[in-house]
């Protein structure tokens, strides 16, 4: 249970991540550690929308209208990226929700 509440959360990148986009591409870097991370076109979208503070199923939902990509899909792989992301300490929960401008309709 405690799992799907972080991952229906709303995300900030890690206070010790710092990120830039090189040709379409996300690149991350874990200050702490110094190890770089290469996202993929799909990856960076989804770093994106991390960014503005979207939740799981918002970020599915954008996937869903932007890529080739069943919802069900979308959703699976939406969660398994944000833990991985998690675990690694690239991205926090928000401590409170997050006003969000986007649309996930």
């Amino acid at each position: 249970m405690g799992q799907t509440t972080i991952l229906d959360s709303q995300f900030l990148p890690g206070d010790d991540v710092h990120s830039e986009s090189l040709h379409g591409e996300a690149v991350l870097l874990d200050l702490k550690t110094g190890i770089y991370f290469g996202l993929n076109d799909v990856g960076t979208r989804i770093w994106e929308l991390i960014t503005e503070g979207r939740s799981k199923l918002d970020i599915a939902a954008s996937l869903t209208r932007e890529f080739e990509v069943t919802r069900d899909s979308a959703e699976r792989d939406v969660a398994a990226f944000l833990e991985t992301l998690h675990n690694r300490g690239l991205i926090q929960v928000a401590p409170t929700p997050i006003v969000s401008t986007g649309s996930a309709q």
